[in-house]
């Protein structure tokens, strides 16, 4: 029994290591991987498994790579794809369950290359946890202390050592560009430190932006009760975040998602949690995007959503416990963070369709900013949920073309 786990751990892991010297490893059309290698709409996408710094040398040649330490010890690896004379200065930043990959792992069309084409000079961080940001002063990620952090910590810690590194590299305010989690983690940064977020960020695009749940539709909602149950049995098995991506339960794991029927699983799950709409995940990227993910995150994010969900649906920092509670918050429930002393523009961009980031929560935010946050408004769109942000078939036309439109209107602040 041990033997063949053992033999079908290691045919998987050659698997990994060979497929993207396979024929065909793509299709346009999710019929077609039933022929992936006879069928006309199949092909072969070379990006399968690399990191970010391998694809950007494929399409752009060149990149360049920083480090920066946060105050609480972790050291952060940022990518940066620079450009000459440069229209304005954007970071993009991936949200949970991912790292700087998403931005680029959709071939020519990912968004960090449309804006570098357009004149941008593109910064891709990576937050505290992720494939290339293991590092820390003093702890290791085999240290429970090391994962010990929610979004909080990469709000108030990690955007602002990112942020003041890249405006002091190129004198420059900056276009903070989030997804999900990142979205969670920038409102933070900003109300926290609205000053600061003031003066050194142009704007922020706040795609599918995660404060308020209280209008949550997901079916994951139903799972919310059983958290404490999930969270006293990873605690009594010392499990403190989702295994790396590395690691050969993720490695075994990719390889199943990528064969049949089990692709069309992840696409009807994603679906399912993300906001029903199965037919707008373009099959191209289904595999590439299997082979991407997942990265490694502490379950403590999930956590502190969870006791975000539960609590009302409030935008509130981490519920310790009456007794932490109130030496850390001098309340015995956890404060909300105050949206409303958020001032730097704040860009909200939200879909009908996105059951975890609904419009509802997306508009209840957008009444409670500041008026000097709200001043280039707020885009609704339909027909994309949480993930199609990434990968959905009409993600260009309905968002990054959007997004590029806003930054030719404030080009002239920059």
């Amino acid at each position: 029994m041990l033997l063949n786990l053992v033999l079908s751990v290691v045919s998987c892991l050659i698997q990994e290591t060979f497929s993207k010297y396979l024929p065909n490893n793509s299709c346009k059309n999710y019929i077609d991987y039933y022929f992936i290698n006879t069928s006309k709409n199949c092909y072969h996408n070379g990006e399968f498994f690399e990191q970010t710094t391998e694809i950007i040398e494929k399409h752009i040649g060149f990149s360049e790579t920083y480090n920066v330490t946060t105050e609480d010890g972790y050291i952060l690896t940022i990518f940066r794809i620079p450009k000459q004379r440069p229209r304005g200065i954007v970071i993009l930043q991936h949200p949970v369950t991912t790292d700087s990959i998403v931005w680029v792992g959709q071939s020519n069309e990912s968004l960090a290359f449309l804006l570098w084409n357009f004149g941008y000079d593109i910064w891709l961080p990576n937050h505290r946890g992720t494939y290339f940001s293991r590092k820390h002063v003093n702890l290791t990620i085999s240290d429970e202390e090391y994962w010990d952090f929610s979004f909080h910590e990469i709000g108030l810690y990690d955007y602002k050592a990112i942020i003041d590194f890249v405006k002091n590299k190129t004198g420059r305010k900056i276009v903070f560009i989030s997804h999900s989690m990142s979205t969670t983690a920038s409102l933070i940064y900003s109300s926290l430190r609205p000053k600061e977020a003031e003066a050194s960020v142009q704007v922020f695009i706040s795609m599918s932006p995660v404060s308020y749940l209280k209008h949550v539709r997901s079916p994951v909602k139903y799972l919310a009760p059983f958290t404490p149950f999930l969270k006293m049995i990873n605690t009594l098995l010392h499990i403190t975040h989702l295994q790396e991506y590395d690691s050969p339960l993720m490695q075994t794991m990719r390889l199943l998602m990528l064969e049949l029927p089990f692709k069309y699983l992840a696409n009807m799950m994603i679906s399912l949690f993300q906001g029903w709409n199965p037919r707008e995940f373009d099959p191209a990227f289904i595999n590439l995007s299997i082979s991407h993910h997942p990265r490694s995150y502490p379950w403590k994010i999930f956590y502190h959503y969870v006791q975000q969900y539960l609590s009302g649906g409030r935008f509130q920092m981490y519920d310790y416990g009456p007794k932490i509670n109130k030496e850390l918050y001098g309340s015995l429930i956890p404060p909300e963070y105050p949206v409303e002393e958020i001032i730097a523009p704040t860009y909200l961009v939200y879909s009908k369709h996105d059951s975890l980031a609904t419009s509802e929560d997306a508009e209840l935010l957008y009444s409670k900013l500041n008026e000097k946050a709200k001043i280039y408004g707020k885009l609704e769109i339909e027909n994309i949920n949480h993930v199609d942000f990434h990968y959905g078939k009409h993600r260009k036309e309905k968002v990054f073309h959007e997004i590029i439109k806003l930054l030719e209107f404030i080009e002239p602040n920059f």
